[in-house]
């Protein structure tokens, strides 16, 4: 958020200069000047408008079940993209588009725009923005403590028994660094520890990516309060 310093920068790469923009594309996700997500969202909102008007267009000449078929398939991937990236725990994202979301599933079901969204979340077993983020975060973790990422990532979590080697119950969890301010508890060193310490022994022993995944989604959903 500092201020550029007067008149243009000119950067060239073999002669050639390099524009410059207030934003770009990066695999699929939008980056700033600013370092924030603002532009991002906008294009998700965008694109998700649009997805969920083609379903409210023709849910009265489809099935239940394609409707929902539909959404996967035009909506949610939108919400899921490299939610770990953008959406970073935060609550003025996932409540901008958690509205959007809302808006397409209470579209799937027929029901109106006042409706409680809960119920209908758990009916069609859909995970909410947030409940997306948790999940990436988790599985993040999991992969890291399992030593399914790259040597880099080895370093970001430091379990409680490298710590101190008393025999604890928290020898199993992640050790919680400290941290002072609000964008370093958003990241993902501190609360994906904060979310990996929240789980059951059983659910962090899971024997596979898959397994551990698909248990905390069911987890999730059987806790959906909208």
């Amino acid at each position: 958020n500092k201020k550029l310093p007067n008149g243009e920068i000119n950067i060239k790469i073999d002669d050639i200069s390099v524009e410059r923009v207030n934003h770009t594309k990066f695999l699929g996700v939008v980056i700033n000047d600013k370092l924030t997500w603002d532009d991002h969202i906008k294009t998700i909102l965008n694109k998700a408008r649009k997805s969920i008007g083609i379903i409210y267009r023709i849910r009265h000449n489809i099935p239940s079940s394609t409707l929902i078929n539909l959404y996967y398939t035009l909506v949610h991937p939108y919400y899921e993209y490299c939610n770990i990236v953008w959406g970073s725990n935060n609550s003025t994202i996932f409540q901008c588009l958690g509205r959007s979301q809302k808006r397409a599933v209470r579209a799937v079901v027929f029901a109106n725009r006042f409706s409680h969204s809960a119920p209908i979340f758990k009916k069609l077993h859909v995970l909410t923005i947030a409940q997306i983020n948790k999940v990436q975060t988790a599985c993040f973790v999991y992969k890291a403590t399992n030593k399914l990422l790259p040597a880099q990532f080895s370093y970001f979590f430091t379990p409680n028994s490298m710590i101190h080697d008393h025999n604890t119950r928290q020898n199993s969890k992640l050790h919680l660094v400290l941290h002072r301010t609000k964008i370093r508890a958003n990241s993902i060193r501190i609360y994906g520890v904060k979310i990996w310490n929240s789980l059951s022994n059983d659910l962090r022993m899971s024997p596979s990516l898959n397994v551990f995944r698909n248990k905390y989604k069911h987890q999730l959903l059987d806790s959906t309060t909208i």
